[in-house]
């Protein structure tokens, strides 16, 4: 069922990345880094599980290593938009 213009969506960024990692190949790095990215901003340890999951499955070491730099200094590309929005992630 589509929206109609006027229908405000709720879609969150964890969201629209699940839904774009049916659309492109499921090799591509970029979607899973992506996915690693939002979960460190969210602190959402189980998406940030299966995003390192899927780069060790394909054997993406330097995507793999990327990401648990990112995990390890707790900060993302996506840390702004949250700041942005007026949102922060909690602490730990």
């Amino acid at each position: 069922m589509r929206r109609k213009p006027h229908e405000r969506s709720s879609y969150t960024a964890r969201d629209v990345l699940l839904e774009a990692t049916a659309h492109v190949s499921v090799e591509d790095p970029r979607v899973h880094l992506s996915l690693g990215q939002v979960a460190v901003a969210l602190y959402d340890s189980e998406l940030l599980h299966e995003a390192k999951t899927f780069l060790r499955f394909f054997k993406l070491k330097s995507w793999e290593h990327r990401l648990d730099q990112m995990t390890q200094s707790r900060s993302s590309d996506y840390d702004f938009l949250l700041e942005d929005a007026g949102l922060s992630a909690p602490r730990q």
